[in-house]
């Protein structure tokens, strides 16, 4: 398997989240893991000024990934159209981080439409839906794994590889 978490610098990741549960949680993996430069924000609004760096993130690192919490009340849907028209973040690969039991779509919704279970974030163009379990002990190991494929395995923008 590729491990490129010792020829890359860390990879900056954005996790947008209300839980603070899972800031932590995340912030302690970020700490372990070595990795990943964790930024963590509470709302899409926060998290765009962070991408776009404005405001008080002007100087903040260009982010490699972000990891988007959609349990809690944020609105991800606005989230990504936001920056899938912005060319320099729809590069930023996005995961969802939903509710296990969320359905693929709205049995109600009509064709073409966008319904309200994960579907409406693949169709805003999210690069996955990762189904958040209750239990800390899980939380941790779905940490390790989105780690192990997009910041170990996966090239980033915004990520360089170093040169030996």
């Amino acid at each position: 398997m590729i491990d490129r978490r010792d020829s890359t610098d860390p990879a900056t990741v954005v996790l947008v989240s209300s839980s603070s549960d899972l800031i932590r949680l995340t912030r302690e993996f970020a700490a372990d893991d070595g990795s990943i430069e964790l930024h963590a924000v509470s709302d899409t609004d926060t998290a765009l000024a962070f991408l776009d760096r404005r405001d008080s993130y002007v100087g903040a690192p260009r982010a490699s990934l972000v990891l988007l919490d959609v349990r809690e009340g944020v609105d991800g849907t606005e989230f990504l159209e936001a920056i899938v028209d912005e060319p320099t973040l729809a590069q930023i690969p996005v995961l969802v981080l939903g509710e296990p039991s969320q359905r693929q779509s709205d049995s109600n919704a009509g064709a073409g439409s966008t319904g309200t279970g994960v579907s409406q974030y693949y169709d805003r163009h999210a690069n996955a839906f990762v189904p958040v379990p209750p239990d800390s002990e899980e939380v941790a190991d779905v940490l390790r794994r989105i780690a192990m494929f997009w910041t170990a395995t996966a090239r980033l923008p915004n990520r360089d590889d170093r040169r030996r």
